[in-house]
């Protein structure tokens, strides 16, 4: 059950090197308090003994009834060495056999032979119990600040490995132990669910205890059957992601959204004037620029314009020294910028070539660990310049936005009503947390219109 790999095997932060070349001298570094250390050392002894009493005990037929609930029926074996973490904390200390648990039965035969420090570690697993936490904080180098969604409890779990793989909103199914105030993970299901996925899990667990809103007692949780059934949701939930059909995206002139860049060439001496033609265009805004590199929105009026003073943006436009890059979010719109570019810098601009990108493919993408970067000899600090100048027009207006995902209402409107704040506030923990894989100084800050809006408060 630790969460220490060992020093040979691959560094959990996804460098393809091992662990003693990678991050282990950082981890001891910063790393978690000794008695934490200390702690999962005593639960990985601890997990052995009463495995081995359980194979005395009740022999292969435990692993089997265990393996049977679990799983609801059949498994295969790669399933259960995947789930073996979160399935083997469950096993010892809420499957039952007999009328009682491993964990108890051990307690019961070994009598006075468990010293006092290891029947108090038993007594608190077996008071844990397994639920769904939401990750509201994750402090690198020490741990994660979690949320019990069903019971209400607050954590601050002592993990370095969690820290760099667990990200703010992620929500993760999982026995957390506490002993005398510190807290550790006994049991963790390995695949993790965003704040959007894991809400039919969690609406699931009320209804299968019948708890509607209030926190629930932890005693209800304490239940081997119901324990399993979450993970089978959880399963379900998963398996959901992997066959979800992508959706149909569209802008707001209704035409499919397919993102498309088109590469234009030009003599550096001609950069001036070409420069200048294209601000000249209509409703053409000039953005942060830099001696080599100037950047230009193509706007147009709308109803529902997003912080452009009534316009919405239909072509970004970045001016190099001898190259001109157009970005738009549709053909239509991408032909349209194309021939307004053209017909002011007439031979001046060459066009080389247009690139088209689906953003449904974008979004399976994400599913991978690791981030491409888009072709582009953009310096990489004036690239975060603008899409930070970008976001903060684009969510400047998002409050008073009517959006499909509220039925044509808008966030503002919404907050008027308790149930209308949950759906919000659910909407901008899952929009914070699709922005986790970018690098931070691109991510934008989300709590800043929960403030707005009064669902959170102003950060001290």
């Amino acid at each position: 059950m630790t969460t220490t790999p060992g020093r040979n095997a691959p560094c959990p932060c996804g460098s393809g090197r091992k662990y003693k070349n990678c991050c282990i001298d950082k981890d001891r570094g910063n790393g978690i308090p000794r008695e934490a250390q200390r702690l999962y050392d005593r639960v990985n002894s601890l997990t052995a003994s009463l495995t081995a009493h359980a194979r005395r005990r009740f022999g292969d037929v435990w692993l089997e009834r265990a393996c049977e609930t679990w799983f609801g029926g059949e498994f295969a074996d790669d399933e259960l060495a995947e789930e073996q973490d979160a399935f083997l904390s469950w096993a010892l200390f809420e499957f039952g056999m007999g009328g009682t648990t491993v964990a108890a039965d051990y307690l019961s035969e070994r009598g006075n032979e468990v010293d006092l420090e290891d029947r108090r570690l038993i007594q608190e697993q077996l008071a844990a119990c397994l639920s769904l936490w939401e990750v509201e904080d994750a402090q690198p180098g020490r741990g994660v600040a979690l949320h019990d969604l069903l019971t209400d409890e607050r954590r601050f779990v002592c993990d370095v490995n969690a820290s760099r793989s667990m990200s703010r909103w992620m929500v993760v199914a999982a026995r957390v132990l506490t002993v005398e105030e510190l807290s550790v993970f006994d049991g963790v299901y390995p695949r993790p669910l965003s704040p959007r996925d894991a809400e039919p899990v969690v609406r699931y667990a009320r209804e299968r205890l019948r708890v509607r809103t209030r926190p629930m007692a932890r005693e209800r949780l304490r239940d081997a059957e119901v324990s399993a059934d979450l993970i089978c949701e959880w399963r379900d939930a998963i398996e959901g992601i992997a066959n979800r059909p992508l959706p149909q995206l569209s802008n707001y002139d209704g035409d499919p959204l397919l993102l498309t860049t088109d590469y234009f060439m030009f003599q550096s001496g001609d950069r001036a004037a070409v420069l200048e033609r294209v601000a000249g265009l209509e409703d053409a805004e000039r953005d942060d620029e830099s001696p080599t590199l100037s950047t230009i929105g193509l706007l147009r009026p709308t109803e529902h314009a997003r912080g452009f003073d009534g316009r919405v943006s239909v072509a970004s436009i970045t001016i190099e020294t001898t190259r001109m890059v157009i970005t738009t979010n549709s053909t239509r719109r991408a032909d349209d910028a194309r021939a307004r570019v053209e017909a002011v810098c007439g031979a001046m601009i060459r066009h080389e070539i247009r690139k088209h990108e689906d953003p449904r493919t974008m979004i399976a993408k994400s599913q991978v660990p690791h981030r491409l970067e888009p072709p582009s000899e953009i310096p990489p600090e004036i690239r975060s310049q603008i899409l930070r100048g970008f976001k903060e027009k684009h969510y400047a207006g998002w409050p008073d936005d009517k959006l499909p995902a509220f039925g044509g209402r808008s966030a503002r409107e919404m907050v008027e009503t308790a149930a209308g704040r949950r759906k919000v506030l659910a909407l901008l923990k899952q929009m914070e947390f699709g922005e986790q894989g970018l690098p931070e100084d691109e991510r934008f800050d989300f709590e800043r219109i929960g403030v707005e809006l009064g669902l959170t408060k102003q950060p001290t």
